[in-house]
């Protein structure tokens, strides 16, 4: 038989199968199993068995049957063992770190996978993907960001969620939210510092008896900060890690994940640190000259201060006080530049007068 006469009579078979399924005769059908032989092409047994193919009706019997009996309050395994959860994330941006209020803001897709026996099909070997409207429907892992202050999902155009069902019951759940987080920066070094800012996640209420969360993919588990771009700051590096915390209601697992960044130089450079040197140097110029040329002196003396309180101007939230006494070394900078600036003249004055004491009153009242 050639190939055209096995693809007929696997046609005929299907169309026979299903006028049998199909059929209003209520006495129960006897079951049998046929199976083509190894020989027969693949795509005679693909035609036949219609396992990598799912129509809407197919897709409809499945959901309608899995989630008949579903009650998505209970977890999976329910009163056994606990559930592994894998935890993985795509960052999106990083869009601001900072120092005022000890945070940044990150937006992430959030993947979640774990098993539900009760999800399992067999009516198609394809993966079904589903929208929001699911979650209601589903049992979903309570994970939430322990060091968040504020978050939320995105709803342009529609939720961001999706879930995909695999048919060993493997669940994927994915959603994309912007959270503002807690990071905790030491100052002592500012500008010039290096920051490590962290994200973690851990269960609300599930404990290490109910589910077990893990980096899915381990160091691979985090993607996506290869193409970061953070303003006024440079990535260094991530790091991800896990430990169990132990609270009064029971042992968690928390997982995190760790930022290192550098903080950008350059803007710094040209807005506070080199007008200081100019501005210090500047008013070195009053020793250089002849201490007869007074009016010149104080021309050239009363020129610079008006210019002190421009570094501070682009120090900008450095003038908040809980900055302010942490950026010792920025602090120190512009204290002293503009010490030696207010100085430079009175000293020039009092070198005027006792390199020359018998013009010294003249001198002053010249001034």
């Amino acid at each position: 038989m050639g190939i055209r006469g096995m693809l007929r009579a696997a046609v005929l078979l299907l169309l026979i199968r299903t006028w049998l399924s199909e059929g209003h005769d209520t006495t129960p059908l006897p079951e049998f199993h046929f199976e083509l032989s190894s020989t027969v092409p693949e795509v005679v047994q693909n035609v036949f068995n219609c396992k990598n193919c799912a129509n809407e009706a197919v897709v409809h019997k499945i959901l309608d049957r899995v989630l008949s009996q579903y009650d998505a309050r209970l977890r999976p395994n329910f009163g056994g063992a606990p559930v592994p959860v894998g935890i993985s994330m795509y960052i999106s941006s990083i869009d601001h770190i900072s120092e005022m209020t000890m945070d940044y803001t990150i937006t992430v897709f959030f993947h979640q996978t774990w098993k539900d026996p009760r999800l399992a099909y067999y009516e198609t070997n394809l993966n079904l993907t589903l929208d929001y409207r699911m979650l209601e429907k589903l049992w979903v892992p309570d994970c939430y960001f322990l060091n968040s202050k504020d978050a939320f999902v995105h709803e342009m155009t529609v939720e961001n969620r999706m879930f995909q069902l695999h048919p060993d019951g493997t669940v994927q759940y994915g959603l994309r939210l912007t959270t503002t987080a807690a990071c905790s920066m030491n100052l002592q070094n500012f500008p010039l510092d290096k920051q490590t800012c962290k994200l973690e996640v851990e269960s609300y209420g599930y404990t290490v008896e109910d589910i077990m969360l893990y980096w899915e993919g381990d160091d691979n588990a985090v993607q996506g900060t290869e193409k970061l771009h953070i303003p006024q700051f440079t990535l260094l590096g991530k790091t991800v890690t896990s430990k169990q915390e132990r609270f009064y209601t029971g042992s968690y697992v928390r997982l995190i994940l760790r930022f290192l960044v550098q903080r950008g130089i350059l803007s710094y450079l040209v807005q506070i640190y080199w007008p200081t040197v100019l501005i210090t140097t500047g008013s070195w110029i009053t020793f250089w000259m002849n201490y007869k040329f007074s009016v010149t002196r104080v021309t050239v003396g009363r020129y610079y201060p008006p210019w002190l309180p421009v570094p501070e101007r682009h120090l900008g939230h450095l003038t908040q006080k809980k900055v302010e006494s942490k950026g010792r070394v920025l602090g120190i900078v512009c204290d002293c530049t503009g010490k030696e600036t207010r100085w430079a003249l009175p000293n020039r004055h009092l070198y005027s007068y006792l390199a020359n004491p018998q013009q010294g009153d003249q001198h002053w009242r010249q001034v």
